[in-house]
């Protein structure tokens, strides 16, 4: 991403460095070449088949091929496979070369992936009460969304019977939505300040769909898109699809990120590849539920608009979340950071730049705490920030000055400035 400068450090930050006088050595809290070794505490569970499909060429051994018989041979195979695809056949040469760029590309990290795995709480009608479950992608390409209830187990080591954790495991009724057939993206829960939410969002690149997932008090048969071959088994556990936003109603673009509005479950805000974003009531009328727009606005300066704005910001990647309350959004790109009172017209709130404007760094991920909903941590390819944000309150003053985000903390995290791939992990501590 950027060229490395004389005082860079590759290697990391090795700790406070302490001079042993009788061995007339330099010591150091992190030794280099020693690693630390996470050693798995029972056997792995298989709980969804993988997302990525590879093609299975005839030969056993493409390496031995040259790339251009591999091409052809795909090609003749496609055309046997889908007699269809025969009026473009001249183009399928082109569209396989793309396509194993693209994959190849992606095998390590996919920009256009969020989080898969989401834990959420649903309502049990038999019992009267809320469970825990979880949701993830599905079937072979991944198209599949599958919710499973979730139930706490003891853990422990044989060595030592008196020490053990209490660990979720995926066990009980499951649920399945077959989907159109394309891999979903992310997948989210509503996480509700003063309770667990039950709503629960699953994104793809042609729409995010809305479910609010039930334990009924007996087998339903599980809905599915009309297009889909598959056909799920009944189950106790509904999905519950209760509506649909497609990528044309938001401007045509992929959607790059979603999330539900911590004080009000039936609101979710959508950022697009382009940075344009949008926030969305859930509105339920005689058991039919549309979705109305609230506000919308864009990452660049000028008027909001859901059409005809610039093109796909780097590689696509894009973040929202809710923050201080339940009309302040952080919108975030690669390049970017925004900060949107959305009370009445969206308001552009004052925003640290935080030293990406003149590097070649990205912003890498952004988290909002789950216990000071005011504090954001944002990650970027050579800092970790934590940042306070003071909301305008729509209710006194559109007095910009009045709100603002200050920097509480800044580490440099010393990895490299070229792994597009970190991630953060918020976790809040009980104790």
């Amino acid at each position: 991403m950027a060229d490395h400068s004389l005082s860079d450090l590759n290697y990391g930050h090795l700790g406070e460095a302490i001079y042993n006088r009788d061995a007339q050595e330099w010591l150091f809290n992190r030794q280099l070449g020693r690693k630390s070794v996470l050693m798995p505490l029972g056997e792995p569970d298989l709980s969804g088949s993988s997302a990525t499909v590879h093609y299975q060429s005839r030969s056993t051994d493409d390496s031995a091929e040259r790339p251009s018989e591999i091409v052809r041979q795909q090609t003749k195979d496609l055309e046997r496979a889908i007699p269809g695809l025969w009026a473009t056949y001249d183009s399928l040469p082109v569209q396989l070369k793309l396509s194993k760029a693209i994959s190849s590309a992606t095998t390590d990290y996919d920009p256009t992936r969020g989080d898969l795995l989401a834990f959420g709480n649903i309502y049990d009608e038999g019992q009267k009460r809320r469970i825990q479950v979880a949701a993830f992608p599905g079937g072979l390409n991944g198209e599949v969304l599958r919710v499973v209830q979730v139930r706490e187990e003891r853990r422990g080591w044989k060595r030592d019977k008196s020490i053990w954790i209490k660990a979720p495991e995926f066990s009980g009724d499951t649920g399945w939505w077959s989907g159109d057939g394309v891999p979903i993206q992310q997948v989210c829960f509503a996480q509700l300040v003063e309770a667990g939410g039950t709503f629960l969002a699953a994104r793809s690149l042609s729409h995010t769909a809305i479910y609010r997932p039930v334990y009924r008090i007996a087998p339903t048969a599980q809905q599915q898109y009309r297009s889909s071959s598959l056909r799920n088994p009944s189950s106790l556990l509904d999905v519950n699809l209760l509506l649909s936003l497609p990528v044309k109603i938001t401007g045509n673009d992929s959607h790059a990120d979603v999330t539900f509005n911590p004080w009000i479950q039936r609101q979710l805000a959508l950022v697009d590849r382009r940075g344009a974003w949008s926030v969305w009531d859930i509105h339920s009328s005689l058991g039919t539920h549309r979705p109305v727009l609230f506000r919308e606005g864009i990452m660049s300066e000028g008027p909001p608009s859901r059409h005809g704005h610039s093109g796909p910001l780097d590689d696509g990647w894009a973040r929202i979340v809710w923050i201080g309350n339940s009309h302040t959004l952080m919108v975030c790109t690669r390049r970017q950071i925004t900060i949107f009172d959305i009370h009445s017209n969206p308001v552009r709130l004052k925003c640290p730049e935080l030293g990406i404007a003149r590097t070649a760094h990205w912003f890498l991920d952004v988290r909002s705490s789950p216990i000071h909903k005011d504090h954001v941590f944002i990650l970027t390819s050579s800092n970790l920030f934590w940042l306070q944000v003071t909301t305008l309150d729509g209710k006194k003053s559109n007095n910009q000055s009045n709100a603002i985000a200050k920097v509480l903390l800044s580490w440099k995290h010393f990895r490299s400035d070229e792994d597009a791939s970190l991630r953060l992990s918020i976790t809040a501590d009980e104790d």
